[in-house]
């Protein structure tokens, strides 16, 4: 066995150990397979906050007002 290959191969077994590739492909094959709709909600949801954060602070360091939520 070569130094390339046994490299290839030690990489392989580090991704499937440690990473779990086979668990994360076929979670991505299922969610790519799944159904999707789009629901408004009246309140921001706890997966939107960080999103919602980070764009009020993205906003106001371009108008570069010293108001809003700190750093």
């Amino acid at each position: 066995m070569t130094r390339q290959s046994t490299d290839k191969t030690s990489r392989k077994e580090v991704l499937e150990t440690q990473l779990e590739v086979s668990r994360l492909m076929d979670a991505m094959k299922n969610e790519k397979e799944s159904r999707k709709s789009i629901i408004d909600v009246p309140f921001i949801t706890p997966m939107a906050f960080p999103l919602m954060v980070n764009r009020m602070r993205k906003g106001r360091r371009a108008k570069n007002c010293p108001t809003g939520l700190p750093n």
